[in-house]
């Protein structure tokens, strides 16, 4: 794709924002392993998830004002700022799960850790995919769908990991509120993968438009 110079900047700050989400996700990670692992160092990997979230919003202001400043077309803006809304809540998303586990300290029962280990490393995996989509729309269109598909294959992985990770919950234990609790934490883990899903579909619109 040919890029203006106010585009090349945009394109630069997506690609920050990309990678400041992303590294907010593994720090997520972090933070989930090391509370699993009983391991106080959890509560600063999610102090980094608060910062990284933080950095992540600044960099969406910036597109925002870069958009409002002329770059790309009138009819294409709105794609862009509604798809950096979809990966700064992934930032938002992990920040809420890092403060559950500082704020709640979830009782985790021995069945369900490697059912969250696994559910969050897929739901991480998700969002990688979709940083794939993006290096990929800014280089050659052609592939876009393709690299797209596999975000929403990688997000079905992560449907069912839910399902048999809340199924294992329902079955195990009989305390609604620790139910209802932990329910939700599996939740916006998947969420996670909901919303690179969402990112995704954007990307494929803004490929129809494209090859107009």
């Amino acid at each position: 794709m040919l890029f203006d110079r106010k585009e090349k900047e945009m394109v630069v700050l997506m690609e920050s924002h990309f990678e400041k989400v992303g590294d907010a996700l593994e720090h997520l990670k972090r933070t989930i392993d090391l509370y699993l692992e009983k391991d106080r160092g959890f509560k600063g990997e999610a102090g980094l998830v608060h910062q990284l979230e933080n950095e992540a919003d600044e960099v969406k202001e910036k597109i925002l004002t870069q958009l409002h400043a002329g770059a790309f077309m009138p009819p294409n803006r709105e794609d862009y700022v509604i798809l950096a809304d979809t990966v700064d809540e992934i930032a938002n998303r992990a920040q809420h799960i890092s403060n559950l586990f500082v704020l709640t300290r979830p009782e985790i029962p021995g069945f369900l850790r490697d059912h969250l280990k696994g559910l969050t490393s897929e739901s991480i995996k998700t969002f990688e995919v979709l940083k794939d989509v993006l290096n990929i729309f800014n280089q050659d269109i052609n592939q876009v769908r393709a690299t797209a598909e596999k975000v929403r294959e990688q997000e079905s992985e992560v449907d069912h990991l839910e399902w048999g990770a809340i199924k294992s919950v329902s079955k195990s234990l009989k305390d609604l509120a620790h139910k209802l609790q932990l329910r939700e934490i599996i939740q916006m883990i998947a969420s996670i993968a909901d919303l690179a899903e969402d990112a995704g579909d954007r990307f494929k619109l803004m490929l129809i438009k494209q090859t107009f």
